[in-house]
Order: C-alpha cells, then sequence, then structure tokens
C-alpha cells in the first residue's frame, strides 16, 4: 500500500496550494511509515524527494507527539513552526519540543549522516 494513496490532496483556488487535512486517514499514513521496507526514518523525505519541486513550501501539521509521523516530518524539515498558547506552561512545553526536535536530529543524523537542507 502506497502512502501517496491513503491521503486526499484537495486543491484550493491557489495555485500549487494544496491541503491534505488532518483526518482519521493520517493514523493509516502512520502505520504505513512504520510497515514499509526502506529505513524508517527516509521514508516521508523519499515522498517529499519524489514531487520534484512541485511546491515552493510544504506545511505538515503534527500532533504534540513523537510518534514515526513526526520524526519523519523532523527529518524532512528545514524549519520547525510551533504555535504555542500563552499561557504558563507554554514556556515548558515550547522547550520540550525544542530538546526533542533537537534529540531526533541527533539520532536521524547518526543513523543516517546528511544535511538535510541542502536537500532542498
Amino acid at each position: 500500500m502506497k502512502i501517496q494513496r491513503l491521503t486526499t490532496t484537495y486543491k484550493t483556488k491557489f495555485d500549487n496550494l494544496h491541503i491534505i487535512p488532518s483526518r482519521l486517514e493520517l493514523a493509516n499514513v502512520e502505520k504505513a511509515i512504520r510497515n514499509g521496507n526502506e529505513a524508517m526514518h527516509l521514508r516521508l523525505f523519499n515522498i517529499i524527494d519524489g514531487l520534484d519541486g512541485q511546491y515552493n513550501f510544504i506545511f505538515i501539521d503534527c500532533p504534540p507527539i513523537i510518534n514515526t509521523l513526526t520524526i519523519n516530518v523532523i527529518n524532512v524539515v528545514d524549519e520547525i513552526i510551533a504555535p504555542i498558547k500563552i499561557d504558563k506552561g507554554a514556556e515548558k512545553g515550547l522547550l520540550m519540543t525544542i530538546e526533542n526536535s533537537l534529540q531526533l536530529l541527533t539520532v536521524i543524523d547518526y543513523i543516517s549522516p546528511f544535511d538535510h537542507c541542502s536537500q532542498w
């Protein structure tokens, strides 16, 4: 089962702006990433790399948990935008997100060292 077929992409009124809404289908993407034959942390990278310059930007919304999909997203992104709610716990949550992301990048670079940003 190919990951590309597990989600529905919706066109918008803007050229080259497509949306994949967060729905229960993404649980199937998570499962497909885990069960594939290639290195787990490279699966989403290979899919996005296969888009061959069709998009200038790709925004991927992830839940605030570390799972297979989140690991793959951290592996392919150039930047992470972490929206936060302004309250007492927000700073702690943001720091945890930054620390977890940096730890994952260290592990990913150890497994498969390459400059993530130079790929784009």
